[in-house]
């Protein structure tokens, strides 16, 4: 019999014990079958680990895997810029950014989610800190195919216009009494306004998909530390969900610009006529800041 066939059979008649015990009970000169029973155990604990951390957690299934501390690689895969991951960085170790990020790698691999995870973070990866000037409050991702390009409200060239972007453009034109039909709204970003959804992915034809997941938590944080660092922002909120996100964010230093949504369903109630686009780059001005090139 091999020290592998004795150390088994001695396991089985020591069922019972501990893992100290049996151990301790295995011949102490025999170092080697020791540390094999011992590699053996650890990798079934292990293995129990990564099980008990794939139990769902509100109604969801997660894998945490082992050593990860719930960050995955799709978080690597959304490219968030170094500057804000070290602004956030506290929060990437909190539960509900762990459940978050488990929560979209189920959702990634199991359905069509929008954007793509390169696109997650874009809205915040396009904007350059030290020249952001304006901030608009979106609520999630358009959630119709090949829309959602990780911007609040934009889509790309040559794709149709959603009904809430078209009636920005409108308002727009009408504000500015120029023509536009640009519907991707990077060259925006690329001025210094933040287009930010509170909810930052969904899924395919399942509108608010993500609320409650997380996200809401970690955008109000990243408003929340931006209004800190900065003053005299220009914050554009349409609709009662974008004021409700900041209401209790102090934004004594900076200056709010408020109306209804733009959706078809509420913009004859105050989005129309708010001239929010000239009155953003008049107080651009009176601060003797660039204005915003709009179209």
């Amino acid at each position: 019999m091999n020290k592998v066939t004795e150390a088994e059979s001695h396991y089985n008649s020591l069922e019972e014990m501990s893992t100290a015990d049996l151990l301790y009970n295995i011949n102490k000169e025999d170092n080697k079958v020791a540390n094999i029973v011992k590699d053996e155990i650890f990798k079934i604990e292990s293995l129990v680990n990564i099980i008990v951390e794939k139990l769902s957690v509100g109604g969801r299934l997660f894998y945490l895997g082992a050593g990860t501390s719930g960050r995955l690689g799709i978080l690597d895969d959304m490219h968030l810029i170094l500057f804000m991951q070290n602004i956030l960085k506290t929060e990437f170790d909190k539960k509900y950014f762990k459940d978050l990020i488990c929560f979209l790698d189920l959702e990634y691999k199991i359905h069509k989610i929008f954007p793509n995870k390169k696109q997650v973070f874009e809205a915040i990866n396009k904007v350059e800190y030290n020249n952001l000037k304006v901030i608009i409050i979106g609520q999630d991702p358009y959630h119709g195919k090949n829309q959602a390009n990780g911007i609040a409200f934009s889509v790309d060239e040559k794709t149709q216009k959603p009904p809430s972007l078209k009636n920005i453009l409108k308002e727009l034109s009408n504000d500015l009494n120029v023509k536009t039909d640009n519907v991707d709204l990077k060259n925006w970003a690329n001025q210094g306004v933040l287009l930010l959804n509170s909810i930052l992915t969904v899924r395919e034809n399942m509108p608010s998909s993500h609320k409650s997941q997380g996200w809401e938590i970690f955008t109000t944080k990243i408003i929340t530390e931006l209004v800190k660092r900065k003053s005299n922002l220009v914050f554009i909120l349409w609709g009662k969900y974008a004021e409700e996100k900041l209401k209790n964010i102090d934004l004594k230093n900076h200056f709010v610009l408020k109306s209804s949504h733009p959706s078809p369903l509420s913009s004859y109630r105050g989005f129309f006529g708010c001239k929010h686009f000239s009155k953003t780059n008049k107080i651009l001005r009176e601060l003797k800041k660039e204005e915003i090139i709009w179209v």
